[in-house]
C-alpha cells in the first residue's frame, strides 16, 4: 500500500469520525419544536409553570433550556414591562450559546464531509480509487445533505419560543392573558371588555362575596384564574372559562373532574341567562344580568333539577304512619317516646329513617 493511499484512507477515517459525531449530537439536541411549543402553552394557561420547568428538564441540551432560564427568572414576577426584560433576557444568554454550539456542530460534519472528498480526490489523483472511497463519498455526501436542511434548526427553534412561548410564561406568571392574539380569535360580538356581569357566589347556602366580572374569566384554582377557587377542593385546577359579552355569556367547561352544572344540569358549553345558577365543584354562581333574557320555562311534565349537583334528595311522600317504610319497605315501625306530648317520632328499626308528627288537637 503506497503513502497516498494510506494517506487518503486516514483522511476518509478523520472525515467519518468528524461526520458520527456531529450526527450524533444533532439528533441528539433535536426536537418536535411544535410538539414541545405545544405543550408548554397549554401548561402556562393552565398556570404550571413548575410542571413546564421538568418537562424541559427532561431534554437538557436543546433549545428549551433556554425556556427552562426562561421560567427560573419569572419567578421574580413584578410590573410587567419588567418581567419581559428579565424573562427575555434570561432566555437570550442561553439561546445565543445554544445557537452558536449548533452550528459548531453543524459546522464540524461538514468540515468531516469536505475531509472525505479530499481523500476521494487524492485517491483519483493517484490513481488508486477503490471501492470502499467510493462507499465513502456517497455516505459523505448523505450525511452532508442531512446536516445542511437541519442547519437553521435551532435559530428557528428559538424564534418561535421567543414569539410564542415567552408572552405565555410572563402572562400565566403576572396572573394575566397573553398580549398575543389566540390563534382562533373570539367573535368579536361575544367578548367586550367593557361588558360587565354580576355574580353571587355562594357555599353552601351561605353567600361568600358578589363579583363583577368582564371578558374572558378562568374559573379554577391556579394563580392565573381570575374567579380562582383555591380552598375548593372540588374545582379544577382549570375547570372552566366565562365569556362575557354585552349580549350574551357562554359557559365552558375545561375537562373538569367535577364537571359544570348550569340549573342543574351537566354542561360542557352553555349560553347564560339572568338568574342562571352555576354549580362548579361546592360553589354555587348566580348570575345577575339583568339585560339577559331570564332562563326558557321548562316544560311542566319536567321534573325540577335540583341546583347544584350535590342538592340532597328530597324524601319520599309516603309516611312511616302507614306501617311501611317508604325508603326501604321495611315494616318494623318504632315509635320514640318525647318529652311533649304534642309531638311523637317514628323510626324505621331497618334504615333509621325518621320522622316526626304533631298532635293537631293538642297544639294551641
Amino acid at each position: 500500500m503506497t503513502g497516498s493511499q494510506l494517506t487518503s484512507y486516514a483522511l476518509a477515517a478523520l472525515g467519518g469520525v468528524m461526520i458520527g459525531l456531529a450526527l450524533v449530537d444533532v439528533t441528539r439536541r433535536r426536537i418536535n419544536v411544535a410538539a414541545a411549543n405545544s405543550m408548554i402553552i397549554k401548561l402556562a394557561l393552565a398556570g404550571n409553570l413548575d410542571r413546564a420547568t421538568k418537562l424541559c428538564a427532561a431534554a437538557r441540551g436543546t433549545y428549551l433550556d433556554a425556556i427552562a432560564a426562561a421560567i427560573e427568572r419569572s419567578k421574580d414576577a413584578g410590573e410587567r414591562s419588567a418581567t419581559e426584560i428579565a424573562v427575555h433576557g434570561a432566555f437570550d444568554e442561553v439561546a445565543k450559546p445554544g445557537a452558536a454550539r449548533w452550528l459548531r456542530m453543524n459546522e464540524r460534519g461538514l468540515l468531516g464531509v469536505v475531509a472525505v472528498g479530499g481523500a476521494v480526490a487524492l485517491a483519483i489523483s493517484s490513481n488508486e480509487l477503490t471501492p470502499a472511497h467510493e462507499v465513502a463519498a456517497a455516505v459523505a455526501a448523505l450525511a452532508g445533505l442531512w446536516l445542511l436542511a437541519r442547519r437553521n434548526y435551532y435559530a428557528t427553534a428559538i424564534a418561535q419560543a421567543r414569539s410564542k412561548v415567552l408572552p405565555e410564561i410572563i402572562a400565566a406568571r403576572l396572573g394575566g392573558t397573553s398580549s398575543t392574539p389566540s390563534t382562533v380569535p373570539p367573535a368579536p360580538s361575544m367578548i367586550e371588555p367593557s361588558a360587565t356581569a354580576q355574580f353571587r357566589i355562594f357555599r353552601g347556602d351561605r353567600l361568600i362575596e358578589t363579583r363583577s366580572l368582564s371578558g374572558i374569566v378562568k374559573i379554577g384554582t391556579v394563580p392565573a384564574a381570575q374567579l380562582r377557587l383555591g380552598d375548593d377542593d372540588q374545582v379544577s385546577r382549570m375547570h372552566a372559562i366565562l365569556e362575557i359579552g354585552a349580549d350574551q355569556i357562554q359557559i365552558i367547561d375545561l375537562g373538569s373532574r367535577t364537571g359544570t352544572f348550569v340549573n342543574g344540569q351537566k354542561v360542557n358549553k352553555a349560553m347564560l341567562h339572568d338568574g342562571d345558577k352555576i354549580a362548579v365543584g361546592s360553589t354555587r354562581l348566580e348570575l345577575v344580568h339583568p339585560g339577559l333574557p331570564p332562563p326558557p320555562a321548562r316544560p311542566a311534565s319536567s321534573p325540577a333539577s335540583p341546583v347544584s349537583p350535590a342538592a340532597p334528595v328530597a324524601p319520599p311522600a309516603s309516611s312511616l304512619a302507614s306501617g311501611t317504610c317508604p325508603l326501604c319497605k321495611h315494616t318494623e315501625i318504632k315509635t320514640v317516646q318525647r318529652d311533649d306530648p304534642r309531638f311523637r317520632t317514628l323510626v324505621c328499626a331497618a334504615c333509621g329513617y325518621a320522622q316526626e308528627f304533631a298532635n293537631l288537637d293538642a297544639l294551641p
